[in-house]
């Protein structure tokens, strides 16, 4: 459609005569600026252009929008590796709707802040803080003490799902999906994990679906 829009565009700006001696021109590469506004098809196009605009516009998704938001730089969100092993955690679920809760329960020996990132270009930031104006709710008197984590000795399977809830996040409906973090980070010392999550869009009608893989 852009192809046809360009091309409808410099048909426009050309005149009949020239276009008859491009089809003439082996390379088709002449021009001519003689009668340059003599097509009576100039007024149309411009018309049309000024009618389009709004629709190009229009046709770029939430997503593309999201991502051309200004982000929050790497040094303040990033970590190295696991992070700081002393703070780890997990969401209940691996994905929410958007409008929906997601859950996370937390282990650390003294209190944490939460905060809440959308991954994505964001300038080459890499993520955007988004928890801003609707920060995460503790469940949680901290510090919060977790009993130990449970061992299947036949499997070898090390599981917390025994761990108490110890925070969570109401998804804004307007969320856009994609791939998120909860950064947690220790009010003592200042070690730093992250927990990821993913926030879905259930009626979106996208051509292309984006398959995470994650560690359990």
């Amino acid at each position: 459609m852009r192809k046809k829009f360009l091309e409808l565009i410099r048909s426009s700006f050309t005149p009949a005569t020239q276009r008859q001696s491009e089809r003439n021109t082996p390379n088709g590469n002449h021009f001519s600026g003689v009668g340059f506004f003599q097509n009576v098809s100039f007024r149309n196009t411009v018309i049309l252009l000024l009618t389009l605009v709004p629709i190009f516009a229009l046709a770029q998704n939430p997503i593309s929008i999201e991502n051309a938001l200004p982000g929050n730089p790497s040094t303040e969100w990033d970590i190295s590796g696991a992070g700081d092993l002393t703070i780890q955690g997990f969401a209940t679920q691996i994905s929410a709707n958007k409008g929906q809760t997601i859950a996370f329960k937390i282990k650390s020996p003294s209190a944490y802040t939460i905060d809440i990132y959308r991954l994505g270009w964001y300038s080459g930031n890499g993520a955007r803080k988004v928890s801003t104006g609707n920060p995460v709710i503790f469940d949680a008197t901290l510090p919060q003490t977790q009993p130990a984590d449970l061992y299947d000795p036949v499997t070898g399977r090390v599981h917390c799902e025994n761990w108490s809830q110890s925070a969570h996040w109401n998804v804004p409906a307007g969320a856009v999906s994609g791939v998120y973090i909860a950064k947690l980070t220790k009010t003592v010392g200042g070690g730093s994990s992250h927990i990821i999550f993913i926030v879905r869009d259930d009626v979106g009608s996208s051509p292309i679906l984006f398959k995470t893989s994650d560690a359990t």
